[in-house]
């Protein structure tokens, strides 16, 4: 073995040596942990900025509203024609306007939140915002009339007897349920009523509304109130609430004398775009800052918008109840929902 000269054990090989510079730094050593902390860091930060902006825009920012026309969307547009300009008078013979294609389903069943669609019934249900108030509104197709029914409390017809709307609805199978005219609290025992096309009642006091058996929806005033006539022609349900919201397809502007509580209050009414097509409306009130009600103008403003060609006032206040797939899906005030005499409600039928 060759004998290195003192000193040289230290020496780099010459090879190792080519082309360095003798100034250069040597180079640190890579923390990779500390990169992996800095991305991490940044990363929620990101996250964060991104949260408050959509935050900012969704709750603080003020939001373009959409006049209710353009949301008087069918549950399929694309296949949906527009409304009826005109209602046909339930006297005449008429033959109800025929569904838009794929409404219904063959068999079978679909369920949502907050829609429903059969073979016998097509139901949307969608929450807008007008005159300060949440107002809850069910678009409803039906087969024919006879998905279109009315309980009474406890399954008997008389002043004594109550319920709530949601046990009347559950107890009869609806799919949708609103309540009704409250018949038992008028102490006078007036009004025109049939249910399911039987009449148990035929007293005029006010004007009233009526579906018939082609699906066709007309409400009457106290001077044209017929009853004979209308059996005549097939009348199934009538309600005697009132008032009625709309004359010859406009909403009404003055109703001054026609209702006790044209001012803010929580509202249940339904309306008809054509023959089997209701909208079932039903307000949340009296809810101090978030949610006023509606006056008895704006309620028949908010149809008129809907395309609505005939429209009429139910049972509202702590009555005012709109029950879907057994739940109540409106605010009512006081926390409670007050019994009461019968509900108009929808379902499939046999």
């Amino acid at each position: 073995m060759m004998d290195r000269p003192p000193g040289d054990f230290n020496r780099k090989r010459p090879d190792r040596d080519a082309g360095l510079d003798p100034n250069r730094r040597p180079r640190k050593k890579i923390n990779k942990r500390k990169i992996i902390i800095v991305n991490v860091v940044l990363f929620v930060v990101c996250l964060g900025l991104i949260l408050n902006g959509w935050a900012l825009f969704d709750h603080v920012l003020p939001q373009e509203e959409i006049p209710l026309y353009m949301m008087s969307a069918s549950p399929d547009a694309s296949e949906t024609p527009g409304p009826s300009q005109s209602a046909t008078p339930p006297s005449e013979t008429v033959s109800p306007t025929p569904a838009p294609e794929g409404i219904f389903l063959d068999s079978g069943m679909e369920k949502g939140e907050l829609s429903y669609k059969s073979h016998d019934l097509n139901i949307q249900i969608r929450k807008i915002r007008e005159y300060d108030t949440n107002i809850w509104v069910a678009e409803v197709y039906t087969r024919d009339s006879s998905n279109i029914l009315s309980a009474f409390a406890q399954g008997k017809f008389g002043r004594s007897f109550e319920q709530h709307t949601q046990d009347m609805a559950n107890e009869n199978g609806a799919v949708i349920a609103i309540s009704g005219d409250n018949y038992g609290d008028d102490s006078d025992k007036t009004g025109v009523i049939i249910r399911n096309g039987k009449l148990y009642q035929d007293k005029p006091k006010e004007d009233i509304m009526a579906i018939y058996n082609d699906g066709a929806m007309k409400t009457y005033t106290l001077p044209e109130i017929d009853t004979q006539k209308m059996q005549d022609d097939g009348v199934w349900q009538t309600y005697a609430f009132g008032p009625a919201l709309m004359n010859d397809g406009k909403a009404i502007e003055d109703f001054t004398g026609l209702t006790p509580l044209p001012s803010k209050n929580p509202r249940t009414a339904v309306g008809q775009i054509e023959p089997n097509h209701f909208i079932l409306l039903v307000t949340d009130g009296r809810i101090e800052g978030e949610s006023a009600g509606l006056k008895m103008v704006e309620l028949a403003k908010v149809f008129e918008e809907l395309g609505c060609t005939a429209a009429y006032n139910l049972d509202g206040g702590m009555s005012s109840t709109m029950v879907f797939d057994g739940r109540i899906i409106n605010q009512q005030p006081g926390g409670g929902e007050r019994p009461l005499s019968d509900c108009l409600y929808f379902k499939d039928t046999p």
